[in-house]
């Protein structure tokens, strides 16, 4: 999450009611959650928001209640945790696929380069044990 929608989760939740994206901005910056020499940082609030709740759509911890009027979903807790889940689940499988390629891709370049067949097979072992304790 980013530093600004961070700040407006921080903003949203102290006030515990929705907020029009300026006021969000204006408590924001007067606490110094963020900082910006933006001439627009209302917009930069907003427009921040608006793609983090087209991304991430039923995910999204904002919810927009009206023209610029912006509000933690009701659950948010559970969006956040429902997020982290899913990059979690994401890491695993990058893990997965790096655990069955990069192995035997490690091989192959280094028996193209030459190294001995015992070196590369050092290498090998090093670099799947390394994977494995991620």
């Amino acid at each position: 999450m980013s530093v600004v929608l961070n700040a407006v989760r921080i903003v949203l939740e102290e006030a515990n009611e929705p907020l029009h994206s300026r006021e969000i901005t204006q408590r924001i910056l007067a606490r110094g959650l963020w900082r910006t020499e933006g001439k627009t940082p209302d917009e930069t609030v907003s427009a921040q928001l608006s793609v983090d709740i087209i991304n991430h759509a039923q995910a999204s911890l904002f919810q927009r209640t009206g023209k610029g009027i912006f509000a933690l979903v009701h659950g948010g807790c559970l969006n956040l945790i429902a997020r982290l889940v899913g990059q979690c689940q994401q890491m695993c499988r990058l893990k997965q696929y790096l655990l069955i390629y990069l192995p035997e891709l490690i091989h192959s370049l280094m028996l193209l380069r030459r190294f001995s067949n015992s070196l590369a097979t050092k290498s090998l072992c090093t670099t799947v044990t390394s994977l494995r304790r991620l």
